[in-house]
């Protein structure tokens, strides 16, 4: 049948092994190229796990802190609602007291500046914003004390005129002159006089 053809047997043996050895080497280069793609796919599917438990681990974190966040938050709203409503009370003891202070004292400039900063407070923890808003305006209608400069040369010298007429010297303390230890120790008391 083979030879009606007009191919002969040992050309179609050659063929046939030829495409035979053709289609063994393609089998094989697929098997490794499948292999390789196989290995690959598994170390990118491990990887993929360990991103997806850092993925986890993230998310878990960022959830955490946002709890912990919103708990922080709430407290301090608590804290500022707290704030607000121990100084509703002090306004509420604190009116009568300075009503009275008024009446008893109406020419002395510093009752009304105290009244005035009072009915200052008063408004703003009576009035409108929230709890924070109030403890920031109140913070900034109390008035600020002024801190005075050291100046020891005054101390010293307000020092030396109250002590001076006490019998006091300052020249005789850094001047002390001649010294006997015997004299000294008998004037504190260390040693029995004779």
């Amino acid at each position: 049948m083979l030879e009606k053809r007009k191919y002969k047997r040992a050309e179609v043996e050659e063929l046939l092994t030829r495409q035979k050895t053709e289609y063994l080497e393609t089998i094989n280069a697929l098997k490794e190229k499948t292999e390789l793609l196989s290995s690959e796919n598994i170390t990118l599917a491990a990887k993929v796990s360990e991103f997806e438990k850092e993925n986890a681990v993230i998310s878990s974190a960022i959830k955490s802190a946002e709890q912990k966040a919103e708990e922080i938050e709430n407290g301090a709203k608590m804290r500022y609602k707290l704030k607000v409503a121990e100084l509703k009370a002090f306004c509420k003891r604190f009116d009568l007291y300075f009503s009275r202070i008024m009446k008893a004292y109406p020419d002395y400039h510093a009752v009304g500046d105290a009244k005035r900063v009072f009915d200052e407070i008063n408004a703003i923890v009576n009035g409108e914003g929230s709890a924070e808003e109030k403890i920031n305006a109140v913070s900034k209608a109390l008035p600020k004390k002024g801190k005075k400069i050291f100046d020891p040369q005054s101390k010293i010298d307000e020092y030396i005129a109250a002590t001076g007429e006490n019998g006091f010297s300052l020249d005789e303390v850094l001047n002390p002159g001649e010294l006997h230890l015997e004299d000294l120790c008998k004037e504190l008391g260390l040693t029995e006089e004779e």
